[in-house]
């Protein structure tokens, strides 16, 4: 954290961290590493439990983007080993499907 200018913090975590730094002398304080650590937990997984339930909403309205979604899947990665980061960029209609929920053909 040497680098971060105190009056302009550049996210959430700079923010909290400084804000850590700031309070360290208060034994009352909110402001610690495991609660930063806790609000990262809880904001990335309500964004992603948000996702996912949007994702299976829109395959169960549209089972033909299912099939798909699954071809593409099949095709890329198989089914002999679980998808990894580096199949995202081959896989363009999931992708879009998944994460934008777009339920264009």
């Amino acid at each position: 954290m040497n680098n971060v200018d105190p009056s302009c913090p550049q996210d959430f975590i700079e923010a909290f961290v400084l804000k850590i730094q700031e309070e360290k002398d208060n034994p009352d304080t909110e402001y610690h590493f495991d609660n930063l650590i806790s609000v990262i937990r809880n904001l990335f997984s309500a964004g992603t439990e948000t996702t996912v339930r949007h994702a299976l909403l829109l395959m169960m309205k549209h089972p033909d983007i299912q099939e798909r979604v699954q071809r593409e899947i099949d095709e890329v990665v198989g089914q002999d080993r679980w998808r990894s980061v580096e199949d995202r960029k081959n896989l363009p209609y999931t992708g879009k499907r998944v994460c934008l929920g777009e339920a264009l053909p």
